[in-house]
């Protein structure tokens, strides 16, 4: 194969898989969040209700948690020891965040079925954002697909 000019840097293939996992790891991170806010529930309650004195320098960490779990409510205490959740959306509107994410000027992308978990009004600002990203981000697309989507079959250019 010869290649007349090199491939940009921001150039990769998206697979339908690539969005998939995308979806996937943000559930898996929630769920991680989730178990750990209750580790957090609990750490509070004990801070909190703790019979302790402090006997000398060596446990003057678990003094500063339990003071510090004193003058919160159990609410703030989390929000400030643990980060929210990742903002979840619909599987469409995952996918469509992740080509947004994804997709940078002056890069070559191919598209492997980018209509999967799309609904048709998403495969539309889909089909706008490809369109605009090669007009005016100097971005090459190479799509593949087996959907006899309208949508994409219809793309100008």
């Amino acid at each position: 194969m010869h290649i007349e000019e090199e491939i940009p840097e921001r150039s990769r293939i998206i697979t339908s898989d690539d969005v998939f996992d995308y979806m996937l790891n943000v559930r898996n991170i929630n769920e991680g969040i989730d178990a750990r806010r209750d580790e957090v529930f609990k750490a509070y309650l004990d801070a909190k209700y703790a019979q302790f004195q402090m006997k000398s320098l060596q446990h003057y960490d678990r003094l500063k948690q339990i003071n510090n779990a004193r003058r919160k409510t159990q609410s703030k205490f989390v929000r400030e020891n643990l980060m929210d959740n990742i903002r979840e959306f619909a599987n469409g509107e995952n996918a469509f965040k992740y080509f947004l994410e994804k997709i940078e000027e002056n890069g070559l992308y191919i598209l492997d079925e980018p209509e999967n978990s799309l609904l048709p009004k998403r495969q539309l600002e889909l089909v706008n954002f490809i369109e605009d990203a090669a007009r005016y981000l100097g971005c090459q697309f190479i799509i593949s697909t087996h959907s006899p989507s309208p949508f994409l079959l219809a793309m100008r250019g």
